[in-house]
């Protein structure tokens, strides 16, 4: 029997491995040069208005911060569910595959409830209401809030992804973000703010490391969350701690045009329009319990409470004013829902009680929208 080596038996498989490593040797050569003669390369770089919502698809238990958990009155002790459609609305969203009448509510943390239980959160118990009233048969309400989302988020989120659903109403509540925004980034598109409107896509030279930690994320996301635990960052952390001088003119004149290009985008495409104040407890005299706040105003904006009190009820007034002008309807939280721990757990927030007796507010204020 001949004896013949490896090579020999594979000589065409040998030949093709050698030309593929020769040919890739080169390429990555001259990848390696142009991008030395050239850093930049001559390929266009892509910016996106971003779309802030949470991960499609997502669907886990949160366990309740400790600093949540101090007044036992407030909140229910132990987790909340936090489900996520494949769109990027909080369920339960679409409950009926067809329905009578659609509902989508737009906000911040205030709209997206997180530390309410499931079936407390207003947008959710709103629908829920409307059948129960014989208002409609069928309602599918979906929640878009999002944590730390401003106004133009929110108008982002209606253009990208609530106008396909062909709502018959659109739903919007903002204040203390936008306040802040306009605050400290003095703009809605302050390039220093970590979630500002416009972001731009990774550099080519980067994509190829960015993707294979994408992939990694992808495949191994239950390990690397044991080394290395997702964190909230604060996202204005860049524009904190600096001498500020607040132009209410400036602050209250984009918030109404934010208020309005609302208004006039959800009739262009014949959604009804409402627009909501924010329920609080930013009282003239503050609560000991928020002292905090207090100190975060004077360090962050350089301002006195007294004179964040009055920006921030001036906010929710601007609401009501275009309401008004616009002939818009109104759900006035801020005026409805008692400023006591019975209903907001914290500055801002609704507690259980609070997002049911929102609920009750919507529901009602809808049930009056003519025919």
């Amino acid at each position: 029997m001949s004896q013949t080596g490896f090579f020999h038996r594979h000589r065409f498989a040998t030949l093709a491995v050698v030309v593929l490593t020769l040919l890739s040797s080169l390429l990555f050569g001259l990848e390696a040069l142009l991008a030395w003669r050239a850093p930049e390369p001559a390929q266009p770089t892509h910016r996106a208005i971003r779309l802030r919502e949470h991960k499609p698809r997502l669907d886990l238990d949160i366990p309740m911060p400790d600093q949540l958990l101090r007044d036992p009155d407030s909140l229910a002790q132990g987790s909340v569910h936090l489900a996520i459609d494949a769109d990027g609305f909080i369920e339960p969203s679409k409950v009926h595959e067809e329905a009578d009448f659609t509902v989508v509510f737009l906000g911040g943390s205030t709209t997206e409830c997180l530390w309410v239980q499931e079936d407390n959160r207003f947008p959710f118990v709103a629908g829920r209401l409307l059948e129960e009233s014989g208002a409609w048969e069928k309602v599918n309400s979906y929640n878009a809030g999002r944590s730390a989302n401003h106004s133009l988020h929110s108008i982002a989120a209606l253009l990208g992804k609530v106008l396909p659903l062909e709502p018959d109403v659109c739903v919007m509540m903002h204040n203390c973000n936008d306040l802040m925004v306009l605050l400290l980034g003095q703009t809605y598109w302050s390039t220093q703010i970590a979630f500002r409107n416009m972001i731009e896509a990774r550099r080519y030279r980067e994509s190829v490391r960015s993707r294979a930690s994408d992939l990694i994320r992808q495949l191994f996301p239950h390990i690397l969350e044991l080394f290395s635990p997702v964190q909230v960052a604060d996202e204005l952390a860049p524009l904190r701690g600096r001498e500020i001088t607040p132009d209410p003119e400036f602050i209250e004149r984009n918030f109404r045009r934010s208020q309005v290009t609302f208004v006039n985008l959800c009739r262009t495409w014949g959604i009804r329009p409402v627009l909501m104040t924010q329920a609080n407890r930013i009282t003239e005299q503050l609560d000991p319990q928020f002292e905090r706040l207090a100190q975060t105003v004077r360090h962050d904006f350089g301002q006195t409470y007294e004179r964040y009190y009055q920006l921030y009820h001036r906010m929710n007034e601007i609401v009501r004013e275009v309401g008004r002008e616009l002939d818009v309807p109104v759900v006035d939280l801020a005026a409805a829902i008692p400023q006591t721990k019975e209903f907001v757990y914290d500055p801002y927030h609704l507690n259980d009680a609070g997002s049911r007796r929102a609920a009750e507010l919507i529901a009602e204020a809808l049930r009056q929208l003519p025919r």
